[in-house]
């Protein structure tokens, strides 16, 4: 498993994703456009963004493994709130 980018006090360094757009570029491939900010100060200007291109098998694991996250959290969350 690949390792987080840490910043000088160990900590996770982290972005907010502010867009995204989803494309299909033939029936082999799709891409991604992933819009993200790296300070506050950035919310006035254009984000920072990356482009991916993958697979459908990839992107359909890709998508499983973000539903189980989403799930893992929905299920933390409910949890703290005495559901």
């Amino acid at each position: 498993m690949a390792e987080w980018s840490r910043n000088a006090a160990g900590q996770i360094t982290l972005c907010p994703l502010v867009g995204y757009v989803v494309n299909t570029i033939s029936e082999m491939a799709l891409c991604v456009r992933l819009e993200y900010i790296q300070s506050k100060e950035q919310l006035d200007r254009k984000p920072d963004a990356v482009q991916l291109v993958m697979t459908p098998d990839a992107a359909e694991a890709l998508a499983d493994a973000l539903s189980d996250a989403i799930r893992r959290t929905k299920r933390r969350s409910s949890r703290g709130r005495g559901n």
